[in-house]
């Protein structure tokens, strides 16, 4: 019931993938579906423990012929490529 949302008496709990916080508008589509000015807490695995569980699980899954490190290189210039990491920061 939004009503209660928008009435603060109830608490709205969403668990989603990490790559939603890639999307350059994702400010304005909270504001948008949320009008009661929300508070956000994000919690995120390692980010190389996460990376490396991705990278196992699709091998296992499929026939990927990549180097886990190539992968995460390509990761990181897409990053770099869309502003999301200054290029100084990355070290492989």
């Amino acid at each position: 019931n939004m009503s209660q949302v928008n009435n603060n008496t109830m608490s709205v709990v969403m668990e989603k993938t990490p790559s939603y916080m890639l999307l350059h508008n994702l400010p304005l589509i909270i504001d948008v579906l949320c009008p009661w000015e929300p508070k956000i807490l994000v919690i995120l695995r390692d980010p190389v423990d996460r990376a490396w569980s991705h990278y196992r699980m699709s091998y296992s899954r499929t026939n990927l012929n990549q180097q886990f490190a190539t992968i995460v290189k390509k990761e990181i210039d897409n990053f770099i490529a869309n502003g999301l990491l200054d290029n100084a920061t990355m070290s492989l």
